[in-house]
């Protein structure tokens, strides 16, 4: 019903308008580090409005991991942040591009992205019944100093997969804390005939991200009201002792790919962004179960980038830019990107309208997202945030992995980030 929906939709979509062939359209180049499934999707709602707007050709580019620069220790959204760095510096950015808000940060500082509320205020733009729409805490992310300078586009937020199979067998419900996890951990590990383990009860990156939402999810924070990090104290180190206590009992394993090591039932849970739902979809050999994420008082960090406008671009490509973002934001159309990719819907009205709805009767795991958004929080939107995020992805990995101190780790790397800070 979903593929039918939206094929209709684009076929009565595209028959509305009749193409002018009178002047060569505006070309906006738009780059983005969606690829697969997700990327086709955009591209097709690239299309749409292409022939909605044939004054307007977005040229959509996948900027991010392909088989040429393919490396573990990388993912699609740092090659598009390097991307933009360059041809920022040469400059010769795109019109629009997918930015994370600590790059907006960065880009502000050095005039290369526009603001938007010229825009917004325009009669091309939102009233206030529109702008209060979009959720709360989305739309807040993008704004700096009072200023709007992107609007949200793929969102997510932080939740716990697990082995749906498993848990029944074991009579038992998700863990709803850490402490939680860690108790009924050992009833899902599995060993074949020599003893040795065959499927851990969770898997995860020894990474930035895991360090990030078990701290901040326990009330804790990585960075202080006056912008200092002080991920070091009583919080941040047993967020660490927390994930080596896992690994040390045999319940818990490192991997580059606990997505993989889930799918192949070689681990009962793993914890990633909802965008994940759909991804899973038909991939396992079990029936698996979405849950919030764990959490005592804290709040559930939630991730995805927002779309920019460059500075460098004429007032001609800046308006067609405009109308693009505008409406791949609109309810219609954030709507089909979060049925199709899993991804969040980015407005009140997509979540209520009936065939959103239809979607999540039929779709209930992607419910478990949407209930988590009142208490969502953003990671640190500072300039330096992305080498600070660098700095965090050693020290975890170091701390956990090769067992370094943790204490002195930790102190270390603070003190580092304090220097980005500065």
């Amino acid at each position: 019903m979903k593929k039918i929906f939206i094929i209709l939709l684009f076929i009565l979509m595209a028959i509305e308008v009749i193409p002018s062939l009178s002047a060569e359209p505006v070309t906006i180049n738009f780059w983005h580090a969606m690829d697969g499934p997700r990327g086709k999707t955009l591209e097709r709602l690239i299309q749409v409005f292409n022939t909605l707007n044939p004054d307007i050709k977005v040229i959509g580019t996948f900027k991010g991991v392909t088989d040429v620069n393919k490396d573990k220790y990388k993912n699609s959204y740092n090659i598009l942040f390097q991307e933009l760095l360059i041809n920022i510096s040469t400059q010769s950015p795109p019109d629009v591009s997918q930015v994370y808000e600590n790059w907006t940060s960065q880009f502000i500082t050095i005039n290369a992205i526009s603001p938007l509320d010229n825009f917004v205020n325009s009669s091309e733009g939102y009233s206030k019944e529109e702008i209060s729409d979009f959720i709360p805490i989305f739309w807040e992310a993008n704004k700096y100093d009072g200023k709007l300078w992107s609007l949200p586009f793929n969102k997510s937020i932080y939740v716990l997969y697990y082995n749906k199979e498993s848990f029944v067998e074991q009579k038992l419900k998700p863990p709803s804390t850490w402490e939680e996890l860690s108790e009924i951990a050992p009833k899902f590990v599995k060993r074949d005939k020599k003893g040795n383990i065959s499927r851990y009860a969770i898997t995860f990156k020894a990474d930035v991200d895991i360090f990030s939402v078990i701290l901040l999810s326990n009330g804790g924070d990585l960075l202080d009201m006056n912008k200092r990090a002080i991920f070091n104290g009583e919080d941040g180190q047993k967020t660490i002792h927390y994930l080596k206590k896992l690994i040390d009992s045999g319940t818990g394993q490192v991997s580059f790919e606990p997505q993989k090591e889930f799918v192949e039932d070689r681990c009962a849970m793993f914890l990633e962004t909802s965008s994940k739902i759909s991804a899973l979809e038909g991939k396992t050999s079990f029936t698996y179960g979405v849950a919030p994420c764990p959490k005592t008082e804290g709040k559930i960090l939630f991730a995805g980038t927002n779309l920019a406008i460059f500075s460098t671009i004429s007032p001609e490509k800046q308006k067609a830019s405009w109308k693009f973002i505008k409406w791949l934001t609109n309810t219609q159309n954030t709507a089909i990107w979060s049925m199709e990719t899993g991804y969040l819907p980015v407005r009140t009205s997509a979540i209520q309208s009936k065939e959103y709805q239809d979607f999540l009767k039929k779709n209930t795991n992607h419910e478990i997202a949407i209930e988590q958004l009142d208490n969502a929080i953003i990671a640190p939107r500072v300039s330096s945030w992305q080498s600070i995020r660098g700095i965090i992805d050693d020290t975890v990995f170091n701390a956990v992995v090769t067992k370094e101190d943790v204490k002195e780790s930790l102190n270390t790397a603070v003190s580092t980030a304090n220097k980005f800070l500065q």
